[in-house]
């Protein structure tokens, strides 16, 4: 159903009211339905850990054990088919398990603006505040819905400042950081920063490997680890990206009946797999010449933009060679660690900050001309 937008004063506060353009039965409100279905295949044990998501793992696990007790409320972001929805599934699964007596609310960030408009409509939003502030936990996917929509921002405002006080857990899920979410109502910043947030990045190499391999094994299909190597050193993609790759590739087997091997891989995600690895120098070069630096000044310079440059190198050379941390940290005149802090750094921002995004896919592009 699509929705034009009209204002409705209350004594609370200003909500945006629903008026119907189309005539489509609209889903069941959230209150009316039964308690959460969480999805089966979200769990802890089938999501695969790197450097990538790590943190987030470790803090989602931490609130299923002890729920309300720190890290309240937990948000997480990153870019889509990262792993922010399954670790909220994941959550919730382990919360009905050990937790039987725990009132939990899943909802979305889109579905809170629905049902919280049409509550007001309908002339039930006592019942929807008493059923969203009356949880024991309380878990909302792809929060930056509510972004814009000031009414709705402040009931969520009120929701999480109530749900807080009572101890009660928050997790919460966007694809961006809460400062990006604009226009946002300062308060409800302040209090989705009471807690913690966690972004979860791209995954590195030897996390898409493991993917690739669990999601292989899933599909009933078996990878030899030199199909496994060149895609995971080709294929950049999120987790879905990764498991769509391997749909396609037991597809193409069938249909071809032939077995999988890198050829067949090729030719089956002939439009998808990207070159490389490549040479660390021509990394380097490709990246110095886009910042028109010398490759001593790369090395070397501690400006600002020097300092990105660098970043975005360590970046490139963990993801586009088959270099140790070691091996590009010498080349660059830094520790293994600076690198690895280096290559986090990029990945985290790559799907929030558009001007990186596409100085990385440029300097990707002049790479596969060198």
């Amino acid at each position: 159903m699509r929705l034009t937008k009209t204002r409705l004063e209350t004594s609370l506060e200003t909500m945006y009211v629903a008026r119907p353009v189309a005539l489509t039965q609209p889903p069941p409100p959230a209150e009316e339905r039964a308690g959460p279905v969480f999805r089966s295949q979200y769990t802890f044990e089938s999501f695969i850990v790197g450097e990538s998501n790590r943190l987030a793992r470790t803090v989602s696990e931490q609130i299923a054990r002890e729920p309300g007790k720190q890290y309240n409320p937990l948000f997480l972001y990153g870019g889509v088919g990262l792993g922010k929805t399954h670790l909220l599934h994941a959550i919730g699964h382990q919360l009905q398990w050990g937790h039987k007596h725990l009132r939990i609310v899943l909802t979305t960030g889109e579905r809170f603006l629905y049902d919280s408009v049409h509550a007001v409509r309908r002339g039930t939003i006592d019942d929807f505040r008493a059923r969203s502030r009356e949880a024991d936990v309380l878990l909302i996917d792809d929060v930056h819905f509510v972004s814009g929509k000031e009414g709705v921002q402040r009931e969520l405002f009120h929701t999480i400042n109530d749900l807080h006080m009572n101890n009660s857990q928050i997790v919460v899920t966007s694809d961006r950081h809460p400062k990006d979410l604009t226009p946002l109502l300062d308060e409800l910043s302040s209090r989705l920063h009471w807690g913690i947030i966690v972004d979860i990045h791209s995954p590195d190499r030897p996390t898409r490997a493991a993917i690739l391999r669990a999601k292989a094994a899933a599909a009933g299909i078996t990878v030899s680890p030199s199909v496994v190597h060149y895609l995971s050193a080709r294929l950049n993609g999120n987790v879905r990206g990764l498991e769509g790759a391997v749909i396609r590739i037991a597809a193409h087997s069938r249909l071809t009946r032939t077995p999988i091997s890198v050829n067949s891989v090729q030719e089956a995600l002939s439009h998808e797999v990207e070159e490389g690895p490549f040479p660390l120098d021509s990394v380097i070069s490709a990246v110095s010449e886009h910042f028109a630096l010398s490759t001593k000044e790369l090395r070397d310079r501690r400006d600002q933009e020097a300092s990105l440059a660098r970043q975005i190198a360590m970046y490139l050379a963990r993801e586009e060679t088959e270099l140790t941390l070691n091996e590009i940290g010498f080349a660059l005149g830094r520790d293994h660690s600076t690198v690895v802090h280096g290559h986090h750094r990029v990945a985290s921002q790559l799907s929030i900050d558009t001007a990186l995004a596409s100085q990385v896919r440029q300097i990707r592009e002049a790479l596969r001309r060198l």
